[in-house]
């Protein structure tokens, strides 16, 4: 299991097959199981687990791959098409806003 502190309000969580049939889940992984496990790695790193938090999960055949935040703030995300949509719209962003691209 691959676990990253991404900020200090942020988790991202990378597991193959194997490794979630060794905690007894399989592909798709709930939504409880998701936030359980970001708890409970959170908390085996030292860390006080979120209350709330937003889960974004990204299914592939053989992994899994959860990204974590508190849910205190409002998230949007986006998809684009192709590279330059995505150019025309960080350009239209307000340059004090925070973002950050994923994929």
């Amino acid at each position: 299991m691959a676990t990253e502190s991404i900020t200090e309000s942020a988790v991202a969580i990378y597991l193959e097959e194997p490794e979630l049939q060794e905690l007894g889940l399989h592909i798709p992984v709930s939504a409880r199981e998701a936030r359980a496990l970001i708890s409970d790695v959170m908390r085996k790193g030292g860390r006080q687990p979120w209350g709330k938090m937003e889960v974004d999960m990204f299914t592939y055949d053989d992994s899994v791959l959860l990204l974590a935040r508190p849910s205190g703030k409002a998230v949007s995300c986006f998809v684009f098409d192709d590279l330059e949509a995505l150019l025309g719209a960080a350009l239209s962003l307000d340059p004090a806003s925070q973002s950050t691209l994923i994929w």
